[in-house]
């Protein structure tokens, strides 16, 4: 009898876990934006013109939101405490921008809420268009007539906290963390691998209606139109360097 009433305690318990879980999941997204500032732009003064503009735009648009500027160390001891088992990985990267790219996954795993890239600028609040339940990313701004790019881009992601989705993203970036390519190992191509797996969790941006991209200062290839109706301008000052650039080039070219 005994033995009985303690199986029914432990099945309560777990009940209780999981709806508790589960109710975490479904209660919306967090109020908070997130930026990552780091390495050698972590000062203000080295920042692209664009990027003080956009940062602004950001608190401009979601006043009530918390907004939390990433910096080398605030991102390393966010790996170090609640992923440790990833900290030889992130650490042992080639490139800085695999570790900006990487990191802000786990950022949205464990706080969810808004990320959006330094050169992104928002222009009005978009809110009413996020589905409270998935993981919404924008569509690649870029031309569609680029080879090889992503359809997907990991510039602007908004998420629910501990949306078990992300857990992929984690598996991708351990199987990819030797791959030579930004964008294959921690960027867009692992992004559109998890969109590719699990379309019905993901909510898409579209390009043209919610993002633009307006000027690609440092790629004299492509340029495109401003449009005002957008809710987000994305600035592409590139400036993470490190061979990113030459990934994007390499991908017009062949």
């Amino acid at each position: 009898m005994i033995s009985i009433i303690a199986l029914i305690v432990v099945l309560i318990f777990i009940l209780v876990q999981v709806n508790t879980r589960h109710q975490k999941f479904t209660d919306g997204i967090p109020h908070i934006i997130h930026q990552v500032a780091m390495s050698k732009l972590q000062d203000e003064d080295s920042w692209p013109s664009s990027w003080k503009k956009c940062q602004e735009s950001w608190k401009k648009h979601f006043p009530d939101f918390e907004y939390i500027l990433w910096n080398d160390n605030a991102a390393e001891e966010l790996i170090v405490t609640e992923f440790p088992w990833f900290y030889d990985t992130y650490k042992a990267y080639d490139k800085d921008i695999k570790r900006i790219d990487a990191v802000r996954y786990f950022i949205l795993y464990h706080y969810g809420g808004i990320y959006a890239d330094m050169d992104m600028e928002c222009k009005k609040n978009f809110w009413n268009q996020i589905p409270q339940d998935k993981i919404s990313v924008l569509e690649n701004p870029l031309p569609k007539w680029i080879p090889g790019k992503s359809r997907v881009q990991n510039s602007l992601m908004v998420t629910p906290k501990e949306n078990p989705i992300w857990m992929s993203s984690f598996q991708e970036l351990e199987k990819n963390k030797d791959h030579q390519s930004v964008l294959k190992a921690t960027g867009p191509g692992l992004l559109q691998q998890m969109v590719d797996r699990n379309p019905r969790h993901f909510n898409i941006l579209k390009r043209g209606e919610f993002v633009q991209s307006i000027s690609l200062e440092h790629n004299p290839i492509i340029k495109l139109s401003s449009d005002e109706n957008v809710s987000v301008e994305h600035h592409a000052s590139a400036s993470w360097d490190d061979g990113f650039l030459n990934d994007i080039y390499k991908n017009i070219i062949q």
